[in-house]
């Protein structure tokens, strides 16, 4: 005899007990969340593929995963994000000092203009690897760009003749996907839509899509190659401002540190009587010392 089951939505629970019931408890205030943050109406939100989007989440580590969705949701300390927390003195960008450094700019500053093209091309060839429909390739790739700042030059594309079911339906996705935005496209929330243009490939071109594994949905591995893409963006940004290695880390710190301390001593900062002058140890000195002190020194003095 049963001593009890659980029910979700009318459907017995019988696998995953655990997983279930916290989605479940979780479920309203997310969707709440995600409605205020993104301005998302109850339509649109029908309208993006959470199950794909999902699947690629739970398929990485926790810490890649948190990168992710901070990079999904806005919550990626730029420099702007961290200016208007005051934990730092400015909003420019890093690299070319030009703008404030928004998530936006990350995707379109110039200085990183060559590692976006050839990244944007890398992308285009795992989506052909996937066996993405032409339709899809072209028109994903032309919208990439624009949102990168970039333009697309007209190349073949494998495209031949649209048949009216295709293109209206390429017609459809495309339409919807810009009332979602493409700035959520590249976050991942990708238009269902979509599916049925490619359904419509694959159904067309039987034997070519028989030659690609089927290891896992489509779209769930067009939503990965997307939503890694433009963390290769922001991580690239890091890269180049924070440095590749440990050591490499290290010395950009030492730097950055050593430049704050002689900014102060220039400044001639006045401070409390109850407070040591910034002259009573001189600047060669003071930068002998280790960048940890130096940093505690830093904060004091601010």
């Amino acid at each position: 005899v049963e001593a009890y089951s659980i029910f979700i939505d009318s459907e017995k629970v019988t696998t995953d007990l655990k997983s279930r019931v916290i989605d479940r408890c979780g479920e309203a205030p997310l969707r709440d969340y995600l409605l205020h943050k993104h301005q998302l109406s109850e339509g649109k939100m029908a309208g993006v593929n959470w199950m794909a989007l999902q699947g690629y989440l739970k398929s990485m580590s926790a810490p890649r995963r948190a990168t992710q969705v901070k990079l999904q949701h806005g919550w990626i300390p730029t420099n702007s994000f961290l200016y208007l927390q005051r934990r730092i003195a400015s909003d420019k960008c890093p690299l070319c000092a030009s703008a404030p450094e928004t998530l936006c700019h990350v995707r379109s500053c110039s200085a990183t203009s060559t590692f976006r093209r050839e990244r944007l091309e890398r992308l285009c060839r795992d989506l052909r690897g996937i066996n993405t429909a032409p339709e899809i390739l072209q028109c994903w790739k032309c919208f990439i760009a624009s949102e990168c700042g970039e333009t697309t030059e007209t190349t073949d594309t494998g495209i031949t003749l649209l048949t009216p079911g295709l293109a209206t339906a390429l017609s459809i996705a495309r339409c919807h996907q810009s009332v979602l935005s493409w700035e959520e496209f590249l976050q991942g929330r990708i238009s269902l839509k979509w599916n049925e243009v490619q359904t419509y490939h694959e159904r067309r071109r039987v034997q070519e899509t028989a030659s690609h594994g089927k290891r896992q949905p489509w779209d769930r591995r067009a939503v990965r190659l997307v939503c890694e893409f433009h963390y290769d963006l922001w991580q690239y940004r890091n890269d180049e401002v924070n440095g590749r290695t440990r050591i490499e880390a290290q010395q950009k710190l030492r730097a950055e540190v050593e430049d704050k301390v002689r900014a102060l001593y220039d400044r001639h900062p006045i401070l409390l009587a109850r407070y040591p002058s910034v002259y009573s140890v001189p600047l060669a000195a003071r930068l002998k010392c280790s960048t940890i002190v130096l940093q505690m020194w830093i904060k004091q003095v601010l």
